[in-house]
């Protein structure tokens, strides 16, 4: 398949880049060029086109011409930088996200993944609304509402909405939006980041399933370790990851998205 990757000289891109090399043939998008790769440049939330997405759609732009016969759009941009204005989460997170969607739906994109945060949560991992946890594992899960507490968290949780905004009126056929947690190649050390740890290696897994398998509809997944979670209810993410259950829910697998090496259109 043909997967474009925006944000791809970041962390998480550089992996995501690394996972599916190979694999998928690949059109990376950063703002900055990527030693050793070749990198098609733009940003995405920024200059006279801000508030107007939809002006990347007309005249000569190489970045909305080679989205054109694109399979997968995986979107990445804006990273939690703490203190910054809350401008810089609108543009990044927001505009960046919406720029690139409307130029995938108008391209004929079928699937765009989202680089999302467990910040969209962040009100409910501080203890509040318990009542709308899971209700067998008391956890945050996937069908738990975006309820953040900062501009980076508020500015995600657009992100998500937008995604299922696209899938329901019939935009996009299929939209994951990943909930991304501490992400590092080793454990972090304080006891919070650790607990939500996205490992290299698994977020590389579920890059590629985002990207292979077959599913339609928008889904929320959570980025974190795949293993067993104290702080997110992991069983719907470990369905869409096709792994066995470890946790309640366990009638719920037998709807799991299959693994393919290609996309139905």
């Amino acid at each position: 398949m043909r997967v474009m990757i925006t944000g791809a000289g970041g962390q998480v891109g550089t992996v995501a880049r690394q996972a599916l090399e190979g694999r998928h043939e690949l059109t990376l998008v950063d703002r900055r060029g990527i030693p050793g790769q070749r990198v098609l440049r733009a940003d995405l939330a920024r200059g006279r086109r801000l508030l107007r997405p939809r002006s990347w759609l007309r005249g000569n732009n190489p970045w909305r011409e080679r989205m054109v016969g694109i399979d997968v759009l995986i979107h990445l941009t804006a990273a939690p930088r703490p203190g910054s204005h809350w401008r810089h989460h609108m543009n990044d997170g927001w505009i960046a996200a919406r720029t690139a969607c409307t130029v995938a739906a108008a391209s004929g994109v079928p699937r765009v993944i989202l680089a999302s945060s467990h910040r969209v949560i962040r009100a409910r991992l501080e203890g509040a609304d318990p009542d709308l946890f899971d209700r067998v594992s008391g956890l945050p899960g996937s069908g738990t509402c975006p309820r953040p507490t900062t501009d980076y968290g508020l500015s995600k949780a657009a992100v998500e909405l937008m995604g299922r905004g696209l899938v329901d009126r019939g935009s996009l056929k299929s939209v994951v939006a990943i909930r991304i947690g501490s992400v590092s190649r080793h454990p972090p050390g304080d006891p919070e980041s650790r607990a939500r740890w996205l490992p290299h290696g698994d977020l590389a897994r579920i890059v590629t399933r985002c990207v292979e398998a077959e599913y339609s509809g928008f889904h929320v997944i959570y980025g974190v370790g795949l293993e067993r979670s104290e702080v997110f209810d992991l069983a719907p993410t470990r369905r869409f990851m096709g792994l066995d259950d470890i946790g309640p829910g366990r009638e719920d697998w037998a709807t799991a998205p299959s693994a393919s090496a290609g996309m139905t259109h």
